[in-house]
């Protein structure tokens, strides 16, 4: 039972609105194979962090070294969701209840309950876990298998940008759970290696139900289904203000204040719709916009500062070089991913592993 809610503890905080969100939009480009070039990278990283991390004592080191970059691993995760509370609020909720004033309501207020529910102690952590994820099922339930067997095997793109999309989303999500601390958490508190194996199963569940709602965009959210995005949000975001809490070095009164609501400075991304012609295409491209800090910044540090290659020193000059790659990758992926040109992509990958592997042989500090 420890090991089960540890490990579904792994699947909810690693939900985010990327699991809730994400698979519809490939669904809709490329039908099922685009579904799969999203999970299954997704669930295999995710899953792999258990056995190659290991031990606790290795999360302990790796997070003493690496505490700056989880520490905005969990920030860009809370940004990403106050954004998305306030996308949904816009263009998924039913037009009945939809309003501009209602991200500014919504947001801060689910901000503000994570917070609250942060400080529930770790023990309690896996038993909330399952009451979430419980949640979910009922959801899954009621949503029912039939909307999984109206899924295409293509869609409005080009099935041959996949191969050139592959490597990126592989080498996002193949990375990133090493600076994911929820993950880390986990281990430290017991969950063991085979937890994460439960979460894989648990994880690719949670996919499925996306699937299930596909047509959300159009259909509006029903009750259970809202009743799902909300416990799952509120459950990641509550997860990941803990590690905040935890890293957060307090200087004076405010500061803990402050870096715990600063991912509030997403919120007015959500109106940047009112520019456009179609509001709702602009804020689902910034979505996809968000994902460049898990596609190519986050797995760029996890590259060049922690392996699974040589490592680099972290000093001025190497960080800035990492600053300027991400810079440098910017448009490419806009190009890429925006644009229908996927095959500059993996000119970004290579040229970072290029860097690391002509880098100075330096044996591991963790």
């Amino acid at each position: 039972m420890r090991t089960m809610g540890w490990g579904l503890f792994c699947a909810c905080s690693w939900t985010w609105c990327i699991g809730m969100y994400l698979p519809i939009i490939m669904l809709h480009r490329y039908g099922w194979p685009g579904f799969l070039v999203f999970a299954v990278p997704n669930v295999i990283g995710c899953v792999a962090f258990g056995y190659v991390v290991r031990t606790p004592e290795r999360s302990l080191a790796l997070v003493a070294h690496h505490a700056a970059a989880m520490k905005w691993f969990s920030l860009i995760t809370l940004a990403y969701h106050v954004f998305f509370i306030g996308f949904a609020c816009q263009f998924l909720l039913p037009e009945a209840l939809a309003g501009w004033w209602l991200p500014l309501v919504a947001a801060p207020a689910f901000l503000l309950i994570a917070w609250g529910l942060s400080a529930i102690p770790s023990r309690h952590w896996p038993v909330a876990a399952l009451v979430v994820y419980a949640v979910s099922l009922v959801a899954f339930a009621g949503a029912g298998l039939r909307p999984l067997s109206e899924i295409r095997w293509s869609g409005a793109s080009a099935a041959s940008e996949l191969p050139w999309l592959a490597p990126t989303i592989a080498f996002g999500f193949l990375l990133c759970p090493y600076l994911d601390p929820t993950f880390h958490r986990a281990l430290r508190q017991g969950a063991g290696r085979h937890a994460f194996a439960v979460f894989g199963l648990g994880f690719a569940v949670m996919l499925l139900l996306t699937c299930a709602y596909r047509a959300l965009p159009d259909t509006g959210l029903t009750p259970l289904i809202g009743a799902h995005i909300a416990a799952q949000t509120l459950f990641t975001m509550a997860a990941h203000l803990k590690e905040v809490r935890a890293v957060t070095i307090v200087c004076c009164k405010w500061h803990l204040s402050t870096t715990m609501l600063s991912p509030l400075a997403a919120l007015p991304l959500v109106y940047l719709g009112v520019f456009f012609d179609d509001g709702f295409r602009a804020m689902e491209d910034t979505y996809i916009r968000f994902l460049v800090f898990y596609g190519l910044a986050l797995p760029a540090y996890v590259l060049l500062f922690m392996g699974p290659l040589r490592t680099l020193p972290r000093t001025r000059g190497t960080l800035l070089l990492f600053a300027l790659l991400v810079i440098a990758g910017l448009p490419v992926y806009e190009a890429g991913f925006l644009h229908h040109r996927p095959w500059l992509l993996p000119v970004v990958i290579i040229a970072l592993i290029v860097i690391v592997l002509a880098s100075p042989v330096r044996e591991a500090q963790e």
